[in-house]
């Protein structure tokens, strides 16, 4: 059972939010609330790129962009 503040496996790209899905106290998803400090491309598991915001917490270990 996940608690507030986990990360979804799932992301979303909204301009201006972090892309990550976390859990909010009522267990329901939304984007990570922290202000977007990285703009770049990311790749997802499956080796596409993606051009997405986020906070410094989630910015990707390997960037590429």
């Amino acid at each position: 059972m996940p608690v507030a503040g986990d990360l979804l496996k799932s992301w979303s790209i909204r301009p201006g939010y972090c892309f990550r899905m976390v859990y909010g106290k009522l267990l329901q998803a939304d984007h990570c609330r922290q202000p977007v400090e990285w703009k770049g491309i990311w790749k997802d598991a499956k080796g596409r790129s993606h051009y997405v915001e986020t906070c410094r917490e989630h910015a990707p270990k390997s960037r590429v962009g």
